[in-house]
């Protein structure tokens, strides 16, 4: 009974270490990704990119310094995807309701590239947890009937597409289900 007793306590001790240390990669991933985040120049030139590339990321076309930052944020929403899949996070922390609308324009930005590294590797789920963290997102974001997003080039503001919240739903649906399919998320 007594070494049942130690053995629980020593249980409960690693228990409570490996939520510190959840906690602890959660807000390291978070923390990269506000970082990131901060490059206002960089994202500036993803946005004009992507805008003046007819709303598609051409990644092939962009400079080595914009695939660098590109590939940083993949990395990073990819960690944060990952912990939310995880159940580190909660899908309605306030870390994901304050930053719902930049996850979901990260997405938009980068869906295409993402799609076209999928069928280059043949790797269907390619980046999943960010496909996982953008329908967390969506479904944040859709609580709100009047939502719709604007993306627009910095350098000509004229260039611009806004997504309806029907478009929105839509993405997400169909984003939904592909994780179902892929057996990433339950239906």
């Amino acid at each position: 009974m007594v070494v049942g007793l130690k053995l629980l306590g020593t249980i409960t001790k690693h228990i409570e270490e490996m939520t510190k240390l959840r906690r602890l990669e959660v807000e390291l991933a978070l923390s990269a990704e506000r970082t990131r985040s901060r490059r206002f120049d960089l994202d500036q030139a993803l946005y004009n990119k992507f805008c003046e590339d007819g709303f598609v990321l051409k990644f092939d076309d962009a400079a080595a310094e914009l695939q660098t930052y590109v590939l940083e944020m993949i990395r990073a929403l990819s960690r944060i995807g990952m912990i939310l899949q995880g159940g580190a996070l909660d899908h309605s922390s306030p870390s994901i309701r304050e930053r719902a609308d930049h996850f979901v324009r990260c997405w938009l930005v980068l869906e295409h590239h993402i799609n076209e590294e999928r069928a280059k590797r043949g790797i269907r789920s390619w980046q999943a947890p960010i496909q996982y963290l953008t329908v967390v997102s969506l479904r944040q974001l859709l609580r709100d009937p009047s939502v719709s997003l604007r993306i627009f080039s910095r350098d000509k503001p004229s260039v611009e597409k806004i997504y309806s919240y029907k478009e929105l739903a839509d993405r997400l649906g169909s984003l939904e289900r592909q994780l179902v399919d892929w057996g990433r998320m339950q239906a």
